[in-house]
């Protein structure tokens, strides 16, 4: 099993080669701390510049709510901002984002900074050979599909390999990834459109994207089956009425 990362030098060492797409951006990513409680929701703003997310953390041992940040930015600002001073990072963080989840009282872990990319391997399967995680799919963290996305494919293979009476064999290998390659194409597809689609600026794609999100809203159907397309879950996407 594989499972360097994206960008591992052993696919190039193996011979496999990959499909990229730089998305000349970077992910900023750390924990801050809130003035009041989560209640465990999790808020993603689209930007011009890219997405920011907002994602629910146990309380620290202070007791102080907390949240992981990962932020879309211009390589350029986000190296600013990763070196800022801590109150200039959460005031710029503040004004990206508001005060709908409270707000930003202090840091709480170091700041990162990670180039985004999309990347599929194009060959994922040999004979006593599976490449898995980031290492067969990295794409863009927008709805924070690439770790649902690496579980599913996961739990495919383990149930693949468990029913073989041997889990090398490329047959079994095989069978996993027709299981596994639509799910990853389909979830890389997602990530790669979102972030231009809201990036678009204009009425026409303003007014089409309020009426989505307001059809999202008012839809309980149509909202639980767009969360079970981001969530990989069978079954179609939205229910017919009688």
């Amino acid at each position: 099993m594989l499972a360097g990362g994206a960008g591992t030098g052993l696919l190039r060492r193996l011979g496999i080669a990959v499909d990229a797409k730089d998305y000349r951006r970077a992910a900023l990513v750390t924990v801050v701390a809130l003035d009041r409680a989560h209640r465990g929701t999790a808020w993603e703003r689209f930007a011009p510049e890219g997405p920011l997310a907002l994602l629910p953390l146990p309380d620290s041992p202070a007791g102080e709510p907390r949240a992981a940040v990962v932020w879309t930015l211009e390589p350029a600002r986000a190296e600013a901002l990763a070196a800022a001073p801590e109150e200039s990072f959460l005031a710029a963080l503040g004004q990206a984002f508001g005060h709908r989840a409270g707000r930003f009282r202090s840091l709480l872990a170091p700041r990162g900074r990670w180039p985004l990319g999309l990347q599929l391997a194009r060959e994922q399967v040999r004979s006593r050979l599976a490449v898995v995680g980031n290492a067969a799919h990295a794409l863009h963290p927008v709805a924070g599909q690439g770790f649902n996305l690496a579980l599913r494919n996961a739990a495919r293979l383990a149930a693949a390999v468990a029913e073989s009476e041997d889990p090398g064999d490329l047959g079994c290998l095989e069978g996993y990834l027709d299981e596994a390659l639509p799910d990853q194409r389909r979830v890389l597809a997602l990530s790669d459109s979102l972030p231009s689609l809201f990036a678009l600026t204009g009425a026409a794609p303003t007014l089409l994207r309020g009426f989505a999100l307001a059809a999202l809203d008012l839809a309980p159907p149509l909202r639980r089956g767009f969360a079970r397309l981001g969530s990989g879950l069978p079954g179609p996407v939205v229910p017919l009425a009688p």
